[in-house]
């Protein structure tokens, strides 16, 4: 199973506002004022069939969903630490 991950600013499961200062290629852009918990690199990696529940796997298969679905691996500022 090869492992696809890859930096996007279109994450799911987040706000505009956790994302709005991120570029395309989901980068933060330069200059901007970064907080405990704000995302600094935006990675999705798609998920293995194997890992979703059957519940899952049973509705994609009944509404057609072609996209696999993704999970969010992106990197964060830590805990007490600020920058520009």
């Amino acid at each position: 199973a090869e492992i696809c991950e890859q930096t996007t600013n279109n994450i799911p499961n987040l706000s505009f506002s956790d994302v709005q200062h991120l570029n395309d290629d989901g980068i933060v852009s330069t200059g901007t004022f970064v907080k405990p918990g704000d995302i600094l690199v935006g990675k999705v990696i798609a998920k293995d069939d194997s890992e979703q529940l059957p519940e899952s796997k049973l509705l994609r298969a009944i509404f057609g969903a072609k996209a696999k679905g993704v999970r969010d691996t992106s990197i964060r500022m830590p805990d007490g630490e600020y920058g520009r």
